[in-house]
């Protein structure tokens, strides 16, 4: 009640003498003055914002047609001090072009605070710029405070981090666009930042196809006797390619061992059309030789893994991406579980007498 009894009082003192309360975030934690408020006076909070972690910068700018006398801030109520006020923005007068220059692109606040002084959890921030007239205007944001440690600890030294450094590979900066260069980016652990923090920036890949577009499934073989020729059909899996190709290879079986060439391109199939006709039949060597087949897909900008291989009477699989996508050399596995080498010369009958 006597609350209640005192904001009235406060808001009717406000209403009869033209003044404004500064607030913090709630009654209960307030700054009361008699500092008159004006909106004119512009206040940005850039950070601390959402999930943060570590030692973070407080930071933002203010402008006031009159200058900056000081600037003041709050977490939940409790009163931190002064911001250091009049770094350089260069960015703000084009923004802000009716206040005068020179307040406008020394305008900056800032001040490094460590996040672990805080309780896991969100906050309010709240900071208030104070003119040369004695006028005030506040601007407020919430962050989330997140630490490592439990209980009292606030502190972590470096001999205490086992883990001091970590990379993450191949970061596109414009997922959108697949052509865009891609980084390796190396984090590690900083006493003074309290968190990882990006150390070295490495360009790992320019104009990288990114394996987007899906495999075509169910590639079959069948023989036309008629025409002589290798029919393959297959089920498209994605309405944004352009075309596929198709890829053959002979392979005989060697007593428990499978003997395969390498894979050479046959052919391009463009369009959506989802069948092919190989006419060039190579001629087989040995009655055990076949034919084998695989086809990917293909976009304007990417490429699918490759399904198969399939043969006259043989199912399929979608080999995972990388496994035979990138040149008619590709080794792809010819046993199941069991990836073989690449034939060559002084392949021997046998190498593996005990299978």
């Amino acid at each position: 009640m006597k609350r209640s009894m005192s904001t009235a009082a406060l808001a009717l003192l406000t209403a009869l003498c033209g003044f404004a309360v500064l607030l913090g975030p709630s009654l209960s934690r307030a700054q009361v003055t008699g500092t008159p408020v004006d909106t004119s006076i512009v206040v940005k909070i850039e950070s601390p914002k959402g999930d943060v972690a570590g030692v973070v910068l407080v930071q933002g700018f203010a402008i006031a047609h009159a200058g900056i006398d000081r600037v003041e801030w709050w977490v939940d109520g409790v009163h931190k001090g002064k911001l250091p006020h009049g770094g350089s923005r260069g960015d703000v007068p084009g923004s802000y072009p009716s206040y005068p220059k020179a307040h406008a692109e020394n305008s900056g606040f800032s001040a490094a605070w460590s996040m672990a002084l805080f309780e896991p959890g969100e906050h309010e921030i709240v900071v208030s710029a104070y003119d040369e007239n004695g006028s005030v205007n506040s601007a407020s944001a919430t962050f989330t405070s997140n630490r490592f440690g439990d209980g009292d600890e606030r502190f972590i030294r470096q001999d205490e981090v086992i883990l001091q450094n970590f990379v993450l590979s191949d970061v596109r900066l414009y997922p959108g666009d697949d052509t865009a260069p891609q980084y390796d980016i190396v984090f590690a652990w900083s006493q003074a930042a309290q968190t990882f923090v990006a150390t070295k920036i490495t360009k790992s890949c320019e104009g990288c196809f990114v394996r987007l577009a899906k495999a075509p499934s169910g590639l079959k073989v069948t023989f036309d006797g008629q025409a002589g020729a290798n029919v393959l059909d297959w089920t498209p899996n994605d309405a944004a390619v352009i075309g596929y190709e198709v890829q053959r290879r002979s392979v005989a079986d060697v007593g428990q061992v499978v003997d395969a060439g390498p894979w050479k391109s046959v052919g391009v199939q463009t369009g959506y059309k989802s069948f092919f006709i190989d006419e060039d039949l190579p001629k087989l060597r040995v009655a055990s030789e076949r034919i084998e087949y695989r086809v990917r897909a293909f976009s304007e900008q990417d490429i699918s893994p490759w399904t198969g291989p399939a043969s006259l009477g043989s199912g399929n699989v979608v080999l995972p991406g990388g496994n035979g996508g990138g040149g008619s050399q590709d080794p792809v596995p010819t046993l199941p579980g069991f990836p073989l080498p690449d034939p060559g010369p002084n392949f021997p009958p046998n190498p593996f007498p005990n299978l």
